[in-house]
């Protein structure tokens, strides 16, 4: 395995980029399936809004529960200069996708996973099926913008939090930028700041200044766009406290069945199904943390908390559609982004243990003579479980 902390190789220098680029492979597979798009649904509320109040006005209003003003920004540029054509807005979320895919390898390398657990993450995310949706319908940029600068952010955020970096001045105003541009390109944006903010509450190696700074620049973002969209936006948040526990439900069925209800590609949504699978993202979410390094479990702690409020938000804005509505393809893209390192990290801790006997026999046969087997096999072990916790 290649200790997650070693200096850059190949990997780090191209194989993270071959990875992004394979992420275009179903794009110019079904080329022509994409060519033939339309603008569609919400496509059409927002062309009709921009005719109807013109741009300016309509990049700083809210509709539904988002205020997403850096979204209609570059949205309403991209219908300009792609001259209306739709494909020009599917090839915009593709780039997004690729470069939020390389942003996810650069990511996980930087907090600590390995080659193996990187590779297998990034290929889940970024080659997955379930994604078609996010990737197919122009409005889904808004998501996938955010998701931009969610990584952005954490990346900026990791070699501080680990204690490789300082918490500089210029560090601190990219990550501020970072997390507020997040949150203007999607409502559940406002979980970037939140997350990071607080995996990052007992950071080491920060001054008092600098910690309340990194507070400031994390959490202020969120909360004014999460005020503007409380007073100024019309949705459930309104009348929220007779649905609470509709609101929950629906929160759960997002967050213990996505992604992996789609992912398997089961079909039928019946009550054992959806148990397995409930419990199985327990288990996996468990079980990568269980394998991983005090550094990588600060990563996957973010990704987790994302997850949460992503399944929280989607409870009390969506509850009203209907439980069948939580296994949506809308859905699956921040769940795979989130639940794929899980996958990665408790596939490969699973590949590490089966090799364990076929080890212990080998050192077993092999041991110099006149050393105990015994000895040789424990000595075996504890390297073995030194790997794991640097599991990747």
């Amino acid at each position: 395995m290649t200790h997650p902390t070693g200096p850059a190789n190949w990997f780090d220098r191209v194989g993270i980029w071959v990875l992004a680029a394979a992420t275009a492979i179903p794009l110019a597979w079904c080329l022509e399936d994409f060519r033939a798009l339309f603008w569609f649904g919400d496509d059409w509320d927002l062309l009709n809004q921009i005719s109807q109040q013109g741009f300016r006005p309509w990049v700083g209003t809210t509709f539904a529960e988002n205020f997403v003003p850096l979204f209609k920004i570059l949205w309403g540029a991209a219908v300009h200069i792609g001259g209306g054509s739709y494909f020009f807005m599917v090839c915009a979320l593709w780039a997004t996708h690729m470069a939020n895919t390389w942003l996810l390898a650069r990511l996980l390398r930087r907090g600590g996973l390995g080659v193996t657990a990187t590779v297998l993450a990034s290929v889940i995310f970024g080659l997955e099926s379930s994604n078609i949706e996010s990737l197919a319908w122009a409005v889904q940029w808004s998501s996938l913008l955010s998701t931009t600068f969610f990584l952005a952010a954490a990346l900026v955020c990791t070699p501080a939090l680990s204690g490789e970096s300082r918490w500089t001045s210029g560090r601190l105003a990219l990550l501020a930028a970072t997390v507020a541009a997040s949150a203007l390109s999607f409502s559940r944006g406002i979980l970037t700041g939140l997350s990071l903010g607080i995996a990052g509450l007992f950071p080491g190696g920060i001054s008092r200044r600098r910690w309340i700074l990194f507070l400031i620049a994390t959490l202020v973002p969120p909360v004014v766009v999460a005020a503007v969209i409380a007073t100024q936006s019309s949705g459930n948040h309104r009348d929220l406290l007779p649905h609470l526990g509709e609101a929950f439900e629906f929160g759960l069925w997002i967050f213990a069945f996505n992604p992996l209800f789609r992912l398997l590609d089961l079909g039928s949504a019946n009550s054992l199904t959806l148990a397995v699978i409930g419990f199985s993202k327990v288990a996996v979410i468990v079980l990568a943390f269980a394998f991983s390094t005090r550094q990588v479990r600060r990563l996957l702690l973010v990704l987790l908390l994302v997850d949460l409020g992503n399944a929280a938000l989607l409870g009390i804005g969506c509850y009203h559609t209907g439980l069948p509505a939580a296994l949506s393809f809308r859905y699956q893209y921040a769940a795979l982004l989130c639940t794929a390192p899980f996958l990665a990290l408790a596939i490969d801790a699973e590949r590490a243990v089966t090799r364990r006997p076929a080890l212990d026999a080998s050192i077993c046969r092999c041991r110099p003579r006149g050393v105990n087997g015994d000895t040789c096999v424990l000595a075996c072990r504890a390297r073995l479980a030194g790997n794991r916790r640097g599991m990747g």
